[in-house]
């Protein structure tokens, strides 16, 4: 006989407050603007070479600012999909808490109205039909 599964608001609320508190730090620390060394293009700037007219210290400046830049630019796209998930999690949660309404909701149309918690598509697993 199959095992009822119960939704269990105080997991969805300790995953809800663990993905803030991640996004949170990266947002404070990481993507705030400071006062010195940042990931970001300004990184070559902290390189000082003896001799940055030689041609192998000039390519580690410029590949230093084009990783900070690139570095910046993936952890705010992490940050932006993070507050999509985080939203996700809130969404579903309630949905999760009529339990009436998912008795007579399919698949699809959970992922209609919940759209942010649609699987991956790369690769072609786990679409739903």
């Amino acid at each position: 006989m199959a095992q009822t599964i119960a939704f269990d608001a105080g997991t969805f609320d300790r995953l809800i407050a663990f993905m803030t508190a991640c996004k949170d730090q990266l947002d404070k620390a990481i993507l705030k603007p400071t006062k010195g060394l940042m990931l970001d293009g300004t990184l070559s700037t902290f390189l000082k070479p003896g001799s940055p007219e030689w041609d192998v210290a000039a390519a580690v400046v410029k590949a230093a600012g084009e990783f900070g830049t690139a570095t910046r630019a993936r952890l705010k796209e992490i940050s932006d999909e993070w507050g999509e998930f985080i939203k996700a999690l809130v969404d579903a949660k309630a949905a999760l808490k009529n339990g009436d309404d998912l008795a007579t909701m399919s698949a699809s149309d959970f992922l209609d109205k919940f759209p942010g918690l649609a699987p991956s598509s790369v690769g072609g697993a786990g679409a739903v039909p």
